[in-house]
């Protein structure tokens, strides 16, 4: 019950750059200001979350059965409970997609600040962040 090496890699990649720029906006002179406090928040979430073995592990299992989506779509609450994941602070919503049976999305909404945006994985794309409407 794994991830792909690939997507491994590259959330790896982008770990590197989420850790990078939040030291760059922490070490910067407007670091207090309310849109840099919503970016350093942004880079810290997607940095807990790509780092989380138990979240890693949820999504290797979706990768190798994929009718799992189902089950966190049902209930996400209960899908997380019992694997011991915790949505970090500014988590709004888990949110999912079955586009076919074997091609499926995860991901979970935020609201930090003044940024709303998702952290998803994707069976075939691996990770990535979007930024969404403000009332999202």
């Amino acid at each position: 019950m794994s991830l792909p090496q690939q997507q491994l890699d590259r959330l790896v990649v982008d770990m590197q750059n989420h850790e990078r720029e939040l030291q760059q906006l922490q070490a910067s002179p407007e670091h207090d200001k309310p849109d840099v406090r919503a970016k350093i928040e942004f880079h810290q979430a997607a940095l807990q979350v790509g780092r989380d073995h138990k979240i890693l592990a949820a999504l290797g299992e979706i990768h190798d059965n994929p009718s799992l989506i189902d089950q966190l779509a049902r209930n996400p609450q209960s899908f997380l409970q019992s694997r011991g994941i915790r949505l970090p602070a500014g988590a709004t919503r888990i949110v999912t997609k079955k586009y076919s049976p074997q091609s499926v999305m995860a991901g979970i909404d935020f609201h930090l600040g003044n940024l709303s945006f998702s952290l998803h994985w994707d069976r075939e794309g691996g990770f990535g962040t979007r930024r969404l409407p403000p009332n999202a």
